[in-house]
């Protein structure tokens, strides 16, 4: 029984590349269970269209570049592929730090040199203003720990640098943008 299943999703692979478009739907609705379980896990759920369409993209180039003279079944490979595919989503996103991460009413009761001249209103344009000037780096350094309420320790420990690697990085950014004219006249009333 298992070797005839195993025949019949290799016959549809083959059929798929021959130019079967039926065969690739039947294999996809066999394995969205897997797509699923993996977007459940490793991805922000089944309804996160970004990794929903890298999963379906990975699983369509399995189909593509599968090969039973491989040790791994297309099922394996498949999964393999799909699980590395929204990892490195994962990964990329850890990265990154939305304008929603930034919590505003923090900011505003924030006590410290840089907060003083944070109005809430103003939060949305000082990011338009000061993401062109600095690196990705000092971005998310700049928010969150210029903006946010991340000390240099705690997002150190989060991104995996040095105390001083993000102290310099910080220095950086707020010389970068002490030199700004534009962000200047949006932070004086």
């Amino acid at each position: 029984m298992h070797s005839e299943v195993m025949d019949k999703i290799e016959a549809f692979i083959y059929a798929y590349r021959e130019g079967d478009a039926s065969a690739f739907d039947a294999l996809f609705h066999m394995y969205t269970p897997m797509i699923l379980s993996s977007l459940a896990r490793y991805a922000r759920g089944e309804e996160d269209s970004d990794a929903r369409s890298l999963a379906n993209e990975a699983f369509h180039n399995a189909v593509l570049h599968w090969s039973s003279e491989g040790a791994a079944s297309f099922g394996t490979y498949a999964k393999r592929c799909v699980i590395n595919a929204l990892k490195k989503l994962q990964i990329e996103r850890s990265h990154e730090i939305a304008p929603a991460a930034v919590d505003v009413d923090a900011l505003c009761s924030y006590v410290g040199i840089e907060a003083s001249v944070i109005r809430k209103d103003a939060v949305d344009r000082i990011r338009q203003v000061v993401r062109p000037i600095l690196s990705d780096e000092e971005y998310r350094v700049f928010l969150s720990c210029i903006l946010g309420t991340f000390s240099v320790g705690e997002y150190g420990r989060l991104y995996d640098k040095t105390r001083k690697q993000v102290e310099m990085t910080k220095w950086r950014a707020l010389k970068k943008l002490r030199a700004s004219k534009e962000l200047i006249s949006v932070l004086t009333p």
